[in-house]
């Protein structure tokens, strides 16, 4: 294939000449999909801003009792041992069952 075959309009008007119908300038590149020919509107797909998400203003101090999740979708019951401020971030040291321990962001607090 040489690029010119299989659904690519190959006439004179459309390889780039500037041709034009009813006094209109007509598509000169090939569309794939005929839909985008008759309403070129729907080839503009405008750019979406990102959600900022909402601002944590949870405060934790130590010895707060909190519900983390943890790997494996495991819930636990912790106690708050240290709050670390780290990068732009908050993590917490929590202890939880027994003699166990852990590091865990806010976005793994539930309650």
């Amino acid at each position: 294939m040489n690029g010119l075959e299989g659904g690519w309009d190959t006439s004179r008007s459309a390889r780039g000449t500037g041709g034009e119908v009813g006094g209109k300038a007509i598509c000169t590149r090939p569309v794939p999909y005929p839909a985008l020919q008759l309403f070129p509107a729907l080839s503009y797909i405008p750019p979406v801003p990102a959600r900022k998400p909402p601002p944590d203003d949870r405060q934790f101090k130590v010895s707060d009792r909190i519900l983390v999740s943890l790997s494996a979708g495991r819930v636990e019951e912790a106690t708050v041992k240290a709050v670390i401020q780290q990068d732009n971030e908050t993590r917490l040291i929590v202890d939880y069952g027994f003699d166990e321990t852990a590091t865990v962001s806010l976005w793994q607090v539930r309650r």
